[in-house]
């Protein structure tokens, strides 16, 4: 998630691939259709403050930028099916004359991370279709957004009752130190700080004198692994994502926002991207990208766009393909989300997902809280938990998430400076990219286990409060990965 006390920008980008979003399924009693991009909706009528209303009555989005994650969107309902039951097959059912579904609108069914549907109906409605035997949970979709930008705290706790850890000496200067491992590349032009620190492992805080020497070294590049950012878009045109023919590596983007707008006009998604994978300021730097557009400019979504963008990373997803997923972006608990990611990591698929900005315990927030994925926490420069990161036992580990210099979506040569466990999760992802390359054929289990085992340990500190359960580890990315 992209900060937790600022706001975001804008950038641009381009869709090669919006329309294979959208498909059709027919069944005996009613045709279903499965468009993940196009909805036209009649049941809502009126449109509470905050949504913009469609020609067709439907809320839609959200207008602006001040509605709160995790706000209802009136009239629109997840509903997940019990293993074994085909969702196309359930819907028709479920929509004959005298089902709960009878007249309703069915905006999607999935298929694929989840057997399910979205659809239209009345809090009644939604009550008597959660008492059918073949469903599951009934959840009322939800607005889904970034936190604005996170602002680091200098003395703030974290939350009431939070135990504060000593504050330590911070170093005041990087020490020179070569790499316990060879490394087959290395960069050292205007090297972000992530890149430096994420190279050297430590095993106590005083062991770290080495871990700022201005290098970043790795042997492998992430050229074969397809990354899949949900987030706000990439800007494909950028500098960062260019091969030396001027080549875009950014090979498919959709947009499942409903904003007929299918570009990153936000920046934050681009600012990921370029963490994972820039050429410059990227860990993988050859990785190629898939873009999911889940966020709109002002970096607001829904429930139902992320499932349907995970649903077609799914579809399009050849088993043994290396593969990772990140998800910079996260909200109040929600069973189909997680239902969701847990599909994509069955099938082989790492996700990586950002812990949150609250400095809360990231176990009441999806998709943070399942425990499959990897999740991260964002770290301070000299190894201090951030003040605004979340944490707690369902967080994985830190990585670099404070000051992080990336590309941005206002030009094809445009950089910024954030901070966010939306900038930390990047590090990671572009990390298990190059663990990929090095060790094909991980399961995404395995690769959490040694992301968690190679990682620093002991070597955080906690001076704005330490959340119970917190892991001290911070990423370590082997140079002969």
């Amino acid at each position: 998630m992209g900060g937790a006390r600022g706001a975001p920008a804008a950038g641009a980008a381009t869709c090669s691939a919006c329309r294979s979003a959208s498909r059709w399924r027919r069944s005996s009693a009613l045709i279903v259709v499965v468009s993940l991009t196009v909805v036209s909706l009649t049941v809502v009528t009126v449109v509470p403050r905050g949504f913009a209303a469609t020609s067709a009555g439907d809320p839609g989005l959200i207008e602006g930028s001040g509605v709160a994650a995790g706000t209802p969107i009136p009239g629109r309902w997840i509903v997940r099916y019990a293993d074994g039951v085909d969702p196309v097959v359930a819907t028709a059912r479920l929509a004959r004359p005298g089902a709960p579904l009878a007249g309703r609108k069915v905006r999607a069914v999935f298929e694929a991370a989840l057997h399910g549907a979205a659809v239209t109906m009345t809090p009644g409605e939604a009550a008597s279709l959660a008492a059918r035997p073949e469903v599951v949970s009934v959840e009322p979709d939800r607005v889904i957004r970034l936190d604005p930008d996170a602002v680091p705290a200098a003395t703030r706790p974290k939350a009431p009752g939070r135990r504060l850890g000593s504050t330590g000496s911070v170093p005041t200067g990087a020490t020179a130190a070569s790499s316990v491992l060879p490394a087959r590349f290395a960069q050292t032009d205007d090297l972000p700080w992530g890149l430096d620190r994420t190279d050297t492992r430590c095993t106590a805080r005083d062991s770290c004198t080495g871990r700022y020497d201005g290098r970043y070294r790795y042997t492998s590049s992430g050229g074969p692994v397809i990354v899949y950012v949900l987030d706000t878009g990439i800007r494909a045109s950028h500098q960062e994502f260019r091969t030396p023919s001027g080549v875009s590596r950014v090979l498919t983007q959709v947009n499942f926002t409903e904003d007929g707008r299918n570009t990153d006009c936000n920046g934050h998604g681009t600012h990921v991207a370029g963490t994972i994978g820039g050429r410059t300021t990227g860990v993988a730097k050859h990785v190629r990208f898939r873009s999911v557009k889940v966020l709109d400019c002002h970096g607001i979504g829904s429930y139902f766009g992320v499932i349907a963008g995970l649903n077609w990373v799914l579809q399009r997803h050849t088993p043994g393909t290396r593969a990772v997923v990140n998800m910079s972006l996260g909200g109040p608990a929600f069973d189909g989300l997680d239902a969701a990611v847990r599909a994509l990591i069955r099938a082989g698929i790492t996700v990586v997902v950002a812990s949150g900005n609250q400095g809360t315990d990231a176990c009441a927030t999806s998709p943070a809280r399942v425990t499959q994925a990897v999740t991260v926490n964002a770290a301070e420069r000299w190894d201090r938990d951030a003040s605004f990161s979340n944490g707690g036992p369902c967080t994985d580990l830190h990585a670099p998430g404070v000051g992080v210099k990336s590309a941005w979506g206002g030009g094809d040569a445009a950089y910024a400076w954030r901070s966010g466990t939306s900038m930390a999760a990047p590090h990671v992802t572009g990390c298990v990219a190059r663990l990929l390359v090095a060790q094909p054929g991980l399961t995404p289990a395995q690769v959490q286990s040694i992301v968690k085992a190679r990682a620093s340990t002991n070597a955080l500190e906690f001076p704005y409060g330490y959340l119970a359960g917190t892991p001290n580890r911070l990423l370590h990315c082997r140079a002969d990965w």
